[in-house]
């Protein structure tokens, strides 16, 4: 296999391996899942069987993984998907005329899906391997470590403070609303006038409700809808930050919207049977519960192999 530094569109150079000798009729671009490489399992399984087959193979490190020179700043989906296409410019120079085929894993896969739906390129066919294919909706989570988290990563965050009676993410953040979204649906001020700037790159807040307004007289509303699927359209994660979940039904009116639903918990303050047990509320009501983000754990590296 060659390795190659390829000079990206972005002031970093895109580590990659390729076994593309030249005259092949087919070429695979290979994208690796979060925390993994170039050299991961599934593309070291695949330069070793396809180049038997007279199919060329092309793997790249993404930002921040790998030996990519570059830190977590750089990973954003525009610079991923100007990596992938640095890459297939690349195997078809190395292979010009061949068919362009994908395989990806996960993140990766997650990334193919934006670029072919969203980018020019010379690809028929893809293979997804556990496609991350609604990676957005699992970053739902109402803790604003996890919203400034996303926003570190390049993405467009909306996180909006639904707990009037302990409303604390504006003071978390280092914001000072001026307006709150029950005066926006109520036709007081304009949306600019509610959405505030954060410090965080990428990341925007809206107070929800006055200390004295309830969950129950907007979430239900065309009006609420109607801002959600606004805020959808404009953002890439629109984060709800609802009431403690057994301690009032809020949660439950927020879960029954679109989306997925994740119970935050602080890490070592519940016993697994008060986590069932609100959980089971839960789930009589919300659209979608899909687990427990434990908070203020010990921080640990995780390298997955994908």
């Amino acid at each position: 296999m060659t390795q190659e530094l390829l000079s990206g569109l972005n002031g970093y150079d895109i580590p990659c391996r390729h076994t593309i000798q030249g005259g092949e009729s087919m070429v695979c671009l290979i994208t690796h899942g979060f925390g993994s490489s170039k050299d991961s399992p599934p593309a070291q399984l695949l330069a070793g069987e396809l180049p038997r087959h007279g199919i060329g193979t092309l793997a790249l490190d993404l930002p921040a993984h790998g030996d990519s020179p570059v830190d977590g700043d750089a990973l954003s989906i525009r610079h991923c998907l100007d990596d992938l296409a640095r890459a297939e410019a690349r195997a078809l120079e190395l292979a010009p005329g061949a068919r362009v085929v994908y395989f990806s894993s996960s993140f990766g896969a997650y990334l193919n899906l934006i670029y072919l739906s969203t980018r020019p390129h010379r690809g028929t066919r893809s293979f997804l391997r556990s496609a991350a294919v609604e990676m957005p909706l699992l970053f739902h989570s109402p803790t604003p470590e996890q919203a400034e988290e996303l926003a570190r990563q390049g993405f467009s965050v909306l996180a909006v403070d639904m707990d009037a009676g302990h409303a604390r993410l504006s003071g978390l953040l280092g914001v000072r609303p001026q307006a709150c979204l029950s005066e926006y649906l109520a036709g007081g001020v304009s949306l600019l006038d509610v959405i505030v700037k954060t410090p965080e790159r990428g990341l925007a807040f809206i107070e929800g409700l006055p200390p004295e307004g309830a969950v129950a007289d907007i979430a239900a509303t065309a009006a609420f809808r109607s801002f959600l699927k606004s805020a959808k359209s404009r953002f890439d994660f629109v984060i709800l930050n609802a009431a403690p979940a057994g301690f009032c039904a809020d949660a439950g009116m927020l879960g029954t919207l679109e989306g997925l639903t994740v119970l935050a918990a602080r890490d070592g303050a519940f016993t697994a049977a008060e986590l069932n047990a609100v959980m089971t509320n839960l789930a009589e009501d919300v659209r979608l519960l899909k687990g427990v983000v434990f908070t203020m754990a010990r921080r640990t590296r995780f390298d997955a192999p994908a």
